[in-house]
């Protein structure tokens, strides 16, 4: 399936608070709470205006990997944005095993939904789902992460280019180690994703002839807990390790966790990591982890496109082109600008 790569920008109401990033454009959705925490009609009870009255009610369902706050704010994305157009959102886990993820498609196709929003638990295994909803009509965006080649059909994928972004967090690592020393790899859930990201950190390590990959460890359990236990035993084992890389944005609180554990310095390590997640800007705004950064995404934006997308499919499907791979840029959160990262408070 052949996908045209288009390259978005954040919202203008993040510039304020992340000037650094330079983005400027207005968001998809313009009538999205912005980053002062504006809120919309619908969020404060207002009642629509006769022209929204007068739309068509949809139901969209959300296939979700677990609940944890990285998917709850796509999910505040998708409800808010299906809000303003007279459609609602429900919600179904599949705790990343694929037999349930099907179930939930299944069980959306049973309800008659009119779209079906999907965070794939696996790149492969997640397509039997997306052809099940094909044969019933019913239309697919794939938000988060992508599947693999095959026949089928989405409407769109919405995410960031995570290889990018993990290569922007590896380049801070190295600059803030010296390019030199052990380096340690916390690997997890086998989604596009992450591998993009792992392969992200692994070649931008490759670059440098002082720095060495000691020990890489893979996590089953989606968790800060089971995150925590990991980097414990790789630090207990490395105890000189200068530099963490983990797979996803439960690498900050964890590696600080495990630190503290370990009654290490938190100041010493350098932890990188993709996504952005609240925990991890209130950490770094701390001064607690005074050489770490995330890559932060705009989650509630891969909501709001994602329903925006739906929204154009309905009214031109003839033209609309499917199957295009749409990527949101990242922030780059470092002790400088964590006060200031400002994606959750949305959700307040």
């Amino acid at each position: 399936m052949k996908r045209k790569l288009l390259s978005l920008v954040l919202a203008a109401g993040l510039a304020a608070g992340l000037a650094a990033c330079g983005n400027t454009e207005e968001p998809a959705n313009a009538d999205a709470k912005d980053g002062a925490g504006t809120e919309t009609e619908a969020e404060m009870g207002g009642q629509p205006d006769a022209e929204e009255e007068s739309k068509e009610a949809w139901v969209g369902g959300y296939a979700c990997h677990s609940a944890n706050d990285f998917f709850d704010a796509i999910e505040f994305g998708l409800k808010e944005a299906a809000a303003l157009s007279n459609g609602s959102i429900i919600r179904a886990d599949s705790e990343l095993a694929t037999s349930s993820e099907i179930a939930i498609i299944e069980n959306f196709i049973s309800q008659k939904v009119d779209v079906i929003f999907l965070t794939p638990d696996d790149p492969s295994g997640s397509i039997e789902g997306v052809k099940l909803a094909n044969d019933a009509g019913i239309p697919v965006v794939v938000i988060s992460s992508e599947l693999a080649e095959d026949e089928y059909e989405i409407l769109c994928t919405i995410k960031s280019d995570d290889y990018t972004a993990a290569s922007g967090a590896a380049e801070y690592a190295m600059e803030m180690i010296g390019q030199e020393g052990n380096v340690l790899i916390l690997n997890g859930m086998q989604t596009s994703d992450v591998i993009d990201r792992i392969n992200g950190y692994k070649d931008t390590i490759a670059k440098y002839d002082g720095v060495t990959i000691a020990n890489e460890v893979m996590v089953t359990e989606n968790s800060v807990a089971a995150c925590t236990t990991a980097i414990e035993n790789m630090l207990q084992a490395c105890p000189d390790a200068k530099a963490i890389l983990c797979f996803n944005g439960f690498g900050i609180p964890a590696g600080y966790a495990a630190m503290q554990n370990l009654e290490m310095d938190t100041n010493r390590i350098s932890v990188v990591d993709v996504d952005g997640l609240q925990a991890e800007a209130d950490l770094l705004a701390g001064g607690e982890m005074a050489l770490s950064c995330a890559y932060g995404q705009n989650t509630p934006e891969f909501g709001r496109r994602a329903v925006t997308e739906y929204l154009a499919y309905t009214e031109a499907p003839d033209s609309y082109q499917k199957g295009q791979l749409l990527e949101l840029e990242t922030i780059k959160i470092t002790t400088e600008n964590a006060a200031d990262y400002d994606i959750y408070s949305q959700m307040k």
